[in-house]
């Protein structure tokens, strides 16, 4: 019988009780080591994150804890994890948490069932570093809004016209075309801010101007900028949070201002409410923090965009010049005495993950090396070149393929654990004489080896770990001996892991095998295109979803001699 471990009380909470560490508290649910592992390498620094592999330890935190986020893998050995998705759900702790599964499978059922269970969002195994990120970023908004609301609960009834009419002014401000459109709506929060008089300044070429200002009680009267100037440092207001003031005139009468920075994005302008006599009340400055919050996200189109406009084109500058860097860098492969060797190279972005190289180890040895580094883009590029550099570095005619991935891992571990990426990657050796090949598979796709003799098509899936993510892993080395006209195809999941636009399914290993075994007779190049050609058929020409490259490996013995000459 299941623990009913939710019979924790759920108390009435002050607004204060929801006021909580900024760092998100995250919950993972999975039995695989592998997963738990890229968890705490991604999200550890910048959460208080906790993981758990068994149904005992999950239930045992959960009576004393409360979690922001749970990520529960479906698939446990112990319980499914849709019951503990619904178990969840159907306690008052936990039925506005976010719950996100993780899954390796891509069936609609699933989805349905998840979604049915009460799951927020799906993350699918492999997952890339930046696609986590990501989900857990947004949703920290999501719970920093789930918060607040939380808060302002107790005082719904007291608060359920003002919410009304706030929320009133955001969706009418919400497809403003103008700042001044927005800020014409602000008489809408009368009933709110219970204040006599707003206004909207803005700094410009070392002076104060009004944008907008609107007196809510006749007998107010407006506050000239050169008095708030004069009485308030508008520069210490500079910030997301709201500064509140009282200005004494000779007269006797009093006036409570509130300033408050309006745009993170431009500096520069501030939101002042003033009224007379009563200072403004706590529930009131609840209010005014909702109310700013709703300006800026309503700014933001308008800054965002103009900055945007700005920052792309020098951008798209820098990012054109990188991309003609990386593909300077990328390698032509030496002719090998031999062997007929091709390769492909297709970036998904402008900037790639992916790389490969070939350089001879000494006069007999020729070594290949293969690479996908998780991701796409600057970053992704930058990991990749500097694991480049290392396999070239440490490379050596006394280390195996296997030593040699060995000595990259531990260098990567060392070095590039903040960086949160990891690869797959395949190390080919050559011996140019023998006609043998040693090669050692780190979480790579199978190398396809096509042999002539015996008409057949074998994938190696001899596996080792993915590189960058532990340490003291075990690999192993594999031997192929090449005949004449036998081939080694080396490729990148971004052509098996294909999308068709129609059914959304995998291109798929089959299809390559097919694709593989019907050119065997052609030359490595024209092997090449030929898969290419039928995996951007298959996904209609449309963009690909990830970097494709490709190297083949063929014995060929006239590749190297000098050309017959013919005697007439």
């Amino acid at each position: 019988m299941k623990r009913n471990f939710l019979n924790v009380p759920f108390e009435e909470k002050n607004m204060t009780d929801f006021v909580k560490d900024d760092r998100l508290s995250i919950l993972v649910f999975d039995d695989d080591r592998t997963t738990l592992a890229l968890f705490d390498n991604l999200l550890s620094d910048s959460s208080n994150l906790n993981l758990v592999s068994n149904y005992t330890d999950f239930l045992s935190f959960l009576d004393s804890h409360d979690p922001d986020i749970f990520f529960i893998d479906i698939f446990l050995p112990e319980i499914d994890g849709l019951e503990v998705c619904r178990i969840l759900r159907s306690h008052d702790r936990f039925h506005h948490k976010i719950i996100i599964l993780i899954t390796s499978s891509t069936t609609e059922s699933i989805l349905v069932q998840g979604y049915e269970s009460g799951a927020n969002d799906f993350i699918r195994k492999p997952f890339h570093p930046i696609e986590l990120k990501s989900k857990v970023t947004h949703y920290h908004k999501v719970v920093n809004y789930q918060n607040e609301l939380l808060a302002g609960y107790t005082y719904q009834l007291k608060f359920n016209q003002k919410l009304y009419d706030l929320n009133r002014f955001f969706n009418l401000s919400l497809n403003s075309r103008s700042i001044n459109e927005i800020f014409s709506n602000l008489e809408l929060l009368q009933n709110i801010i219970k204040a006599g008089y707003y206004n909207v300044i803005q700094y410009e070429e070392n002076h104060y101007k009004s944008i907008t200002s609107q007196s809510f009680d006749p007998d107010f009267h407006p506050i000239p900028i050169s008095v708030l100037t004069s009485k308030i440092n508008l520069v210490n207001a500079k910030s997301n949070k709201t500064s509140y003031y009282k200005i004494q005139y000779s007269s006797g009468n009093t006036v409570h201002v509130s300033v408050s920075n309006i745009s993170n994005y431009r500096k520069d302008c501030c939101l002042i409410i003033a009224q007379s006599n009563d200072s403004f009340h706590e529930d009131d400055k609840k209010v005014f923090h909702l109310l700013i919050e709703y300006i800026n996200l309503l700014l933001e189109k308008f800054f965002f965009q103009e900055e945007f406009e700005r920052q792309n084109k020098y951008y798209r500058s820098e990012l054109n010049k990188v991309r003609k860097i990386q593909v300077s860098l990328i390698p032509k492969l030496n002719i090998v005495p031999g062997f007929d060797i091709a390769s492909t190279f297709l970036p998904a972005e402008d900037l790639s993950g992916d790389f490969f190289d070939g350089y001879y180890l000494n006069d007999s040895i020729f070594q290949v090396v293969l690479c996908d580094v998780s991701g796409h883009g600057v970053a992704a590029s930058y990991v990749g070149n500097e694991i480049r550099t290392l396999f070239k570095t440490l490379s050596s005619p006394t280390l195996s393929p296997s030593a040699l991935i060995n000595k990259v891992n531990e260098r990567l571990i060392t070095d590039l654990v903040q960086m949160s990426y990891f690869g797959t990657v395949i190390v080919c050796q050559i011996d140019t004489i023998l006609g043998k090949v040693w090669y050692c598979n780190g979480g790579h796709p199978s190398i396809l080896f096509y042999n002539t003799s015996a008409t057949d098509c074998h994938q190696y899936s001899d596996n080792g770990p993915l590189i960058g993510v532990f340490k003291n892993n075990v690999y192993k080395d594999i031997e192929i001996s090449l005949q004449d006209g036998d081939s080694l195809l080396l490729y990148t999941d971004g052509v098996t892991e294909a999308l068709s636009e129609d059914t959304g399914d995998m291109f798929g290993s089959e299809r390559l095998v097919d694709i593989f075994v019907e050119n065997h007779s052609a030359t490595s190049l024209d092997i090449l295109h030929s898969i290419v050609g039928s995996v951007y058929e298959y996904i209609n020409y449309t963009s690909q979803e990830d970097d494709i490259t490709m190297i083949c490996i063929k014995r060929d013995p006239s590749v190297g001699k000098p050309p017959v000459e013919s005697h007439q």
